[in-house]
């Protein structure tokens, strides 16, 4: 019999978008439990650690985004044969997580001098480098994909790292050709198609 699986996040893309991601890639059938902010502070201290995103597996709950990331794609084979191969794919998705960290620093800063100035340092050095380098990696392999020839967590991380900021700048994957290819790779999934089609446009 199948685990019965339970993520419980915000309603929104955020720290948990990932791993529903690999989970719909994967073909694992989930509950999607969206939390309210308003009900956030009555919930917290039920929650293990007094975070999320967190997931139930058969009424065990487990937490850390990257740690469930991490975990759910070694289930699921997705992160490559080899241990190297996993090396570049959990390298990729740190340099991701890293991104993201970025981004939640400006998007929910208060101080405005301060914010323009990591704005700027985002846009014009941190994530052209990012995107460069991904860029690169995909040219030394060859295939299309970040390592083998076959779809990873890699690829769903740079998926859905890179959605945010396709949101403000529509053509920012134009000098980037082999990134671009690799989200429609992504929305071309069976199993993710109409996920990505139907889900709920939210800011983050």
């Amino acid at each position: 019999m199948a685990p019965q699986v339970k993520l419980v996040y915000f309603d929104a893309r955020g720290r948990a978008e990932l791993l529903r991601l690999i989970l719909h890639q994967s073909g694992v059938k989930f509950e999607d439990q969206r939390v309210t902010f308003a009900d956030w502070p009555a919930l917290k201290p039920k929650m293990p650690f007094s975070s999320l995103p967190f997931l139930e597996i058969d009424g065990k709950a487990y937490n850390e985004s990257m740690c469930l990331c991490r975990f759910a794609a070694r289930r699921h084979n997705l992160i490559g044969k080899t241990d190297v191969d996993a090396l570049y794919v959990d390298q990729i998705l740190t340099q991701s997580d890293e991104l993201r960290t970025k981004q939640i620093k400006i998007k929910f800063n208060k101080d405005e001098a301060e914010k323009a100035t990591l704005a700027k340092a985002y846009a014009e050095e941190q994530l052209p480098q990012f995107l460069g380098n991904m860029e690169k990696r995909l040219k030394d392999n060859k295939t299309g994909f970040f390592i083998g020839s076959a779809i990873t967590m890699a690829e769903l991380a740079i998926y859905d790292i890179t959605e945010n900021d396709l949101k403000e700048n529509a053509k920012l994957l134009d000098k980037y050709p082999m990134l671009a290819a690799v989200r429609k790779t992504v929305e071309s999934q069976p199993n993710l198609k109409d996920y990505l089609k139907n889900r709920k446009d939210t800011p983050m």
